[in-house]
């Protein structure tokens, strides 16, 4: 099928460029630009909406896991005045109080643990103190 009308061109026949100087023809052509955006920015959005209520869907319909709320804490700084426990807690409970439910510490143990704790056992008399711990991870429920 040929058109008589339109040439068999590129597409550069419906472009800006093709519009001669003060033509009312440049009104319709912003007007259908700005018609076409609109509708591409309607069609993103509803498809937007489709997608996250099926995400929804399946969020809520999906077993409840730990591993949902769980939130990995590193690099707490040390203080010299609580524990990392009671660091992490009084954080939580102060800025999440209504999602927090508990905690665990995770640490490192490295050679000097394992010698102050054969030491320990071998003469219970002697204190060593705490030890000192490389790095600590805090496993958070609740959030």
């Amino acid at each position: 099928m040929i058109h008589v009308r339109i040439p068999s061109a590129t597409l550069e026949t419906f472009t800006i460029g093709n519009m001669q100087e003060r033509s009312r023809w440049l009104w319709v052509h912003c007007v259908v630009l700005y018609i076409i955006s609109g509708v591409a920015c309607l069609l993103l959005y509803l498809e937007y909406t489709h997608i996250a209520r099926l995400r929804l869907l399946h969020v809520s319909r999906a077993a409840t896991n730990p591993s949902h709320f769980t939130v990995l804490v590193r690099g707490i700084p040390k203080s010299t005045k609580e524990s990392f426990s009671c660091t992490v807690e009084s954080f939580f409970n102060k800025y999440h109080a209504s999602g927090y439910l508990s905690h665990q510490v995770i640490s490192k143990v490295g050679k000097v643990q394992k010698i102050v704790v054969i030491l320990s056992y071998w003469s219970p008399k002697a204190s060593f103190g705490k030890p000192e711990m490389k790095s600590q991870l805090i496993h958070v429920d609740g959030l």
